[in-house]
């Protein structure tokens, strides 16, 4: 990790994972120790599809498949809160990491704050938005 002014840099240590991730791929390499240390269940990512426009979601439970969503897909149309209301909604008491951009946290806390998910069950790790929002 690099500290440059009031911000921290980090580069994952895992070769493949810092080349296919964007930045470092320091955000894959969390998810993967994440899952690998029973710290969370799965993993709600977002990988390609069709094209570099087409982002789609996948729930990972196996360290070795987070790789599989390293890159810079987070900022897809996608609204990540109602996808994770599909897997935390009803009977499920699994914990689930997610990456949010801003959108995506304050819809989230919005079913956290409406008793439709379970604050406990998740895990947000947050970036910044590439979009116009």
């Amino acid at each position: 990790m690099v500290q440059i002014g009031d911000k921290f840099y980090s580069n994952a240590v895992n070769h493949m994972i810092a080349e296919k991730g964007e930045s470092g791929g320091s955000l894959t390499a969390l998810y993967k120790f994440l899952l690998e240390e029973c710290i969370v269940d799965a993993v709600l990512a977002v990988k390609s599809g069709a094209d570099i426009y087409d982002a789609v979601p996948v729930l990972i439970d196996n360290p070795e498949d987070v790789v599989e969503s390293a890159g810079a897909l987070h900022c897809g149309t996608l609204n990540l809160a109602v996808i994770l209301e599909k897997y935390l909604g009803g009977a499920f008491d699994i914990k689930i990491a997610v990456t949010t951009k801003p959108c995506d946290a304050m819809a989230i806390n919005e079913l956290i704050k409406r008793g439709r998910i379970a604050r406990k069950n998740i895990i947000m790790l947050g970036i910044n938005c590439g979009g116009g929002g």
